[in-house]
Order: structure tokens, then C-alpha cells, then sequence
């Protein structure tokens, strides 16, 4: 009896069946439909993967993102928006300008703790700048009271136990914003994240003034990543062009930092003084100014007067005014301080006539003290009697001033990225996108006989500290190169979550070590992310295409490299040696195909240095072939009009750069050139 095949199911004649042609036929009719449907289907295939197809686009929101691949591929990203998010708030709790009483504790940047015991109301009030008949939105995360008065003590909004208040200002520029425990209840009440902004909704909560910063994509399917570096504010508009990224910039930030021509302007009421620095291309009016606690400073109304401190204006002379407290300053009414004063200032430095617990302001006469405005007065051993010309320490209560304004005309800029394409992998890609990562920070390595640190606070290596407090710190690069043999560790001494070491035997004094790792507090670094919109090669074709086409693009690219360096000599790497001894300055090194060594460096010196001190080393490769240190000529000077000729010395033994005689002066200049042994 006949059977079936399992597949095409065609008929099989048993041994003692007579042959029928119309079986015969049958089979030969299901075996030619089979194999013309075959040959169709990998004609459709082969059509589909050897056809070069449009890129697809593809929109990645904030957080966790599935992409689905049908092959290997790279994506780019092709357009990206960045944004503005004002925190009239201002400074946060650990900054000091909050004046809690007793019954708070500051538990974190964004965190305060109200404890009550004896039935009674307790509550804090702070006054905020604010515009005048314009809507605001307060929320605060809170399980106990909160209002909002006029600083008369009208109430705008009386004590409520809601999140969120919106309201408006009428004719108010100043409002009170109180936390209180609910009426005559004792317990333990929080109150984390206050965000005031413009607006009848609530945005979500930053430090002050953000722009969204770094923002990343991670695959962990493939372990690449690719990350877009810089701050990018309201109106700023990235794009990509052959793997290069650009961004059309509609506002600017400006990291107030003491290197601004600072002048002084005029001597206020009272209390206070203004004073000015050049910002070319910004919009009248348009500035938001961050004082260094965190405070925004009051804009000065358009064609409004001047009447107290901390109000700025960016001006249509192309001049940035601020006005600044005598108590912050510590600049005296009857005093007109300089122009190297008013950078110590921004430097983070304040002015005294005394070096006690309680400075005073100076008015002209005795001696000047400085102290760094991050560090409490105790006694005289926070002060010092020179001019401050380096930046002072950066804590919860002191960061640079910042700037953010609007441009007159948008500006095209080129932006770096760490990773210009992210890998794709065939299937589920599970992709990331995140803000607010902290990339190559430059490590201050601090070492003893046993380890070497970063982001120790241990008393004596609090210069390794990071600039942010840190959750997780992601890598280390040893001169570029990623460097696997730091070890994690985290105790009472480490500034955030995570600390570094390394044993001694693996740690190079000369080479420079930076840093990725991710804040312990975003909200001080950047806004949440906005959608980030990438592009990949849908098939085989397309993705061939593309590796061609990079691959042709690398090759020109080198080919321009090659062509400029041969043309302007430049066919050197730089390096930059790690400053020692509590120098600081720039410093830079090469050595040519001739083993030509040159070293060009500014340095400014913390004091008088003995011949025994090194500044800086040289690697080895780098090191004179004499058995004696070699000297050269430089200048040291304090002033433009008191320079003189002295040398350094080269050791061909550890390769340390070293004062040849006792420096006397405060900047050293060098321009050295020798030949190394190696």
C-alpha cells in the first residue's frame, strides 16, 4: 500500500504496486511548486540583503531602549536637542546660604531633616528673588508643611501638606519659602529636591542653572558606548557629518573662573560693589549668573537701577556686570580693590584685614589676608599674605561662578565624542541613555610607599579628591590607555560612594592618569536628557556599503593628517607630565624621530623651591645620556619688571626636572631642548 513522504508529502508506491502515471505526475508537480517557491524566496533575500537600503532612524528616549538588528552594525547619532532648566532655588542645603537653625539637619545636597519633640511648631523660611507678575511652580518632596509668603509675612500660600504649590508673584520680587512641621506635631519630617521654576507645571529638579551634559549611549549587548562631551543648553542643536559632530549653539555657558579680564566698575550704596568683564556676542538681558554657592543672582531689569548686591546684567556694551557683598568680597566700603583682587575673588579667595575666626573686611590699611571662601576661619593657619593666583578648593560651598547666556547669532561649534559610532549587534540590543557622566577628568594621584589613591579625603591626599562626589567610578586611563589594575573601595575616607588605589609597583609618577565615573548627584552636573535620534544600516548591503565608506573617509582623513604634519614639522606627540610639589601651570614634552627632546612650560611655584625638589618628571625614554644632570637656561619672575635668568636641571638618573639654584620668584618659564639617550 502506498505511503507519504513527512516534507512535500509525496506519494511512495508500496514494492507490490503497479506504476501509475497520474502518482508520477502528482510528485512532479509538487517538486517543481516547491522548488520555484525556494528559488523565489532566495531570490528575495539575496535581493533584499544585496540592495543597499536607506539608513533607518531610530528615537532613543531617556533610560532603556530595544533596538532589533537583523545583522552587525554601527549606528550614529544624527540629531540631538539640548535644553535649560532653572532652578530659582538656587543653592543647595549643604551650601551654607540656607542658615538652618538647630532642629535641621543637612542630610545631603538635596535632602534636610526636621526633628520635633516638644509639640511645638518649628519651621525655616529663606527669601528667594523672583519676577515680578510672572507664574511660578514650587515642589518639594516633603511629609510635612510648606508655604509660600510675601516678605512682608502676607501669606500667598499658607501652610499646606501638598507637593506642589503653583502660584503667582503679582508685584512681588522677592518671596519667602517656608518648611515647617505640621501644626504643633512632633516627629521626624523630610524635605528633598525644592525646584522652583517659571511656569505652571514643575520641571524636574537641578542645582541652580543645567544644561544637559555628556549625554551617552550605552550597549552592554556589544559593550560599546558612544559619548557626545559638553554641555548642551536650550536651542543647541548637534548634527553629524562623516562621523565628525558639530553643534549649532543658540546659548553659551562661561565658567567664571578668575581668567576673565575683570575690572572694577563703581562703588554701590553701602555694602556693596560692582564690577565688569568683556562677553562679546551675548543677548542684552538675556544672562542667568550663578554665584559660588549656588545662589542665581537677581537680573537686573532692563533699563532698571542698580540697588543691591548680587544682580547682574549682561550688557548691549558687550559687558558683563556683577554686583558682589563687602561679607562676600571682603573688599571694605571705603576700599577700590585691583584688578589681580577682583580675579582673587572669582578665584575663590576672600579678603580680610584680620586673619581670625572673624575676618574683616579691609579698608586700606594693615595687612591683607586672603583665606579660600570653601574653608572655615579658625585661625591664622587658613590665611595667607600673597595675592591668590590659582583656584581655590571646590566644595559644596564654593564652585566658580557661572554664566549662561543667549547668543546674539547661533555659532557653529565642533564637539569631540568618545566613540563616534556605537556597535549593533544581529537581534536585541538593549540600549542606555543616560546624562550626566563625568569623562577623562584628569586624576590628581596621591601616593605613599604602599598605594597610590584617587578620590581619597584621607588627611594628606585630598588633593587625589575628584571634582563631584562619585557613585561609581567606570575606568581608568593610564596616559589614554584604559588601566585594569585599580581596585575599588569605598570607606569613611572616600569622597562619595567610590575610591580608587593601586599597589605602588603599578603606578607610573610620570604618566597621566584620567578618570570616567558617574556623579553621586546628577542634579548638579546636568538636566535630564532630551530624545537622542540615531541612524543604522537596516541590511547587509547597506552595512557593507557604510564600512566601505568609513573606510575610505579614515584613509583620506589620515591622509590630511600625515600631509599637514610633514608640512608644519609636527610629526611629535605631546605629552604632559604631572605637575609635583604643589606646582601648577602648563607644562608640555616631546621628543622627535632624532630623539630631540623639547619641554615648554609656565609654571607657577607655590613658594621658594630648594634644588632637591622636583617639579616634574621625564620618562625614561626621555632622559639625557650624560651620567650628570644637563642645565639650561630659563626665566623666573614675579612681576613683568623683575625677571631674571636662571636654570633647571635634568637628571639622567630618575629623569627629574629640578631648580638649579633656590627659586626666588613665583612664575617660571622653560624652553628647553637636548638630546635624550635612548
Amino acid at each position: 500500500m502506498a505511503t507519504n513522504t513527512t516534507n512535500y508529502n509525496l506519494i511512495k508506491p508500496d514494492v507490490d504496486d503497479f506504476y501509475d502515471v497520474n502518482q508520477f505526475n502528482q510528485n512532479a508537480d509538487i517538486i517543481d511548486t516547491q522548488l520555484k517557491n525556494n528559488a523565489d524566496s532566495i531570490k528575495a533575500i539575496l535581493t533584499n540583503d544585496l540592495t543597499a537600503l536607506p539608513p533607518v532612524d531610530a528615537t532613543l528616549n531617556s533610560g532603556e531602549n530595544t533596538l532589533t538588528t537583523e545583522h552587525d552594525s554601527t549606528a550614529r547619532v544624527t540629531a540631538f536637542e539640548g535644553d535649560t532648566i532653572v532652578n530659582d532655588i538656587g543653592a543647595l542645603f549643604d551650601s551654607g546660604a540656607w542658615g538652618f537653625s538647630s532642629d535641621f539637619v543637612v542630610n545631603s545636597p538635596s535632602k534636610v531633616t526636621l526633628t520635633v519633640s516638644d509639640g511645638a511648631n518649628h519651621g525655616h523660611y529663606v527669601v528667594f528673588p523672583v519676577k515680578a507678575n510672572t507664574d511660578y511652580t514650587f515642589n518639594v518632596k516633603h511629609n510635612a508643611s510648606i508655604a509660600i509668603y510675601k516678605v512682608d509675612g502676607t501669606p500667598i500660600q499658607n501652610y499646606t501638606s501638598d507637593q506642589v504649590i503653583t502660584f503667582n508673584t503679582g508685584t512681588e520680587t522677592n518671596i519667602r519659602i517656608y518648611f515647617r512641621n505640621p501644626n504643633l506635631t512632633n516627629g521626624t519630617f523630610t524635605f528633598e529636591e525644592p525646584m522652583l521654576n517659571e511656569g505652571t507645571e514643575p520641571k524636574p529638579f537641578v542645582a541652580n542653572v543645567q544644561g544637559i551634559t555628556n549625554p551617552t549611549i550605552d550597549n552592554p549587548t556589544t559593550g560599546d558606548s558612544i559619548t557626545l562631551l559638553g554641555t548642551f543648553h536650550k536651542g543647541d542643536v548637534v548634527s553629524e557629518d562623516k562621523g565628525q559632530y558639530s553643534v549649532l549653539r543658540a546659548k553659551k555657558e562661561v565658567s567664571l573662573g578668575g581668567s576673565e579680564g575683570w575690572t572694577y566698575s563703581t562703588k554701590g550704596a553701602t555694602g556693596w560693589k560692582r564690577v565688569t568683564t568683556p562677553i562679546s556676542g551675548g543677548v542684552y538681558g538675556s544672562q542667568k549668573v550663578v554665584k559660588y554657592n549656588g545662589a542665581i543672582l537677581s537680573d537686573l531689569p532692563i533699563g532698571g537701577t542698580w540697588e543691591n548686591a548680587d544682580s547682574t546684567v549682561l550688557f548691549t556694551d558687550n559687558l558683563l556686570y556683577i554686583s558682589i557683598a563687602n561679607t562676600d568680597s571682603g573688599w571694605g566700603d571705603s576700599y577700590t580693590p585691583t584688578a589681580d583682587e577682583i580675579k582673587a575673588y572669582f578665584l575663590g579667595w576672600q579678603m580680610s584685614s584680620t586673619n581670625t575666626a572673624s575676618p574683616t573686611p579691609y579698608n586700606g590699611t594693615g595687612t591683607k589676608y586672603w583665606r579660600a571662601i570653601s574653608v572655615t576661619p579658625v585661625d591664622g593657619n587658613q590665611y595667607t599674605t600673597t595675592l591668590p593666583t590659582t583656584q581655590a578648593p571646590i566644595s559644596g560651598k564654593w564652585q566658580p561662578y557661572k554664566l549662561v547666556f543667549d547668543l546674539a547669532s547661533p555659532v557653529r561649534e565642533p564637539i569631540q565624542a568618545i566613540n563616534s559610532v556605537l556597535k549593533l549587534a544581529k537581534g536585541d540590543n538593549a540600549l542606555q541613555v543616560s546624562e550626566g557622566r563625568i569623562v577623562r577628568e584628569k586624576a590628581n594621584v596621591a601616593y605613599d610607599s604602599n598605594n597610590a589613591f584617587i578620590n581619597s579625603i584621607h588627611p594628606g591626599y585630598e588633593q587625589s579628591r575628584l571634582k563631584y562626589k562619585t557613585s561609581k567610578i567606570l575606568s581608568v586611563y593610564k596616559n589614554g590607555e584604559l588601566d585594569t589594575n585599580w581596585i575599588h573601595q569605598s570607606d569613611s575616607v572616600t569622597y562619595g560612594n567610590d575610591k580608587v588605589y593601586i599597589p605602588i609597583a603599578n603606578f607610573d609618577k610620570i604618566a597621566v592618569y584620567t578618570v570616567d565615573y558617574e556623579p553621586l548627584y546628577p542634579f548638579e552636573v546636568t538636566a535630564p536628557t532630551n530624545p537622542i535620534t540615531i541612524e543604522y544600516q537596516s541590511n547587509l548591503a547597506s552595512v557593507v556599503g557604510q564600512n566601505v565608506e568609513d573606510i575610505v573617509e579614515l584613509k583620506n582623513d589620515v591622509a590630511v593628517i600625515e600631509r599637514d604634519m610633514v608640512r608644519k614639522g609636527e610629526g611629535v606627540e605631546w605629552l604632559t607630565p604631572v605637575l609635583l610639589n604643589g606646582v601648577t601651570g602648563d607644562v608640555k614634552i616631546s621628543k622627535d624621530v632624532n630623539n630631540i627632546v623639547e619641554i615648554r612650560a609656565q609654571l607657577t611655584l607655590p613658594g621658594a623651591l630648594s634644588t632637591s625638589t622636583p617639579l616634574f618628571f621625564v620618562p625614561k625614554e626621555f632622559k639625557p645620556p650624560t651620567v650628570v644632570p644637563q642645565y639650561f637656561n630659563c626665566i623666573e619672575y614675579t612681576t613683568n619688571t623683575d625677571s631674571k635668568t636662571t636654570v633647571i636641571g635634568i637628571s639622567p638618573n630618575d629623569g627629574g626636572i629640578r631648580p638649579g639654584f633656590a627659586t626666588t620668584k613665583n612664575i617660571l618659564i622653560i624652553n628647553a631642548r637636548y638630546r635624550a639617550g635612548q
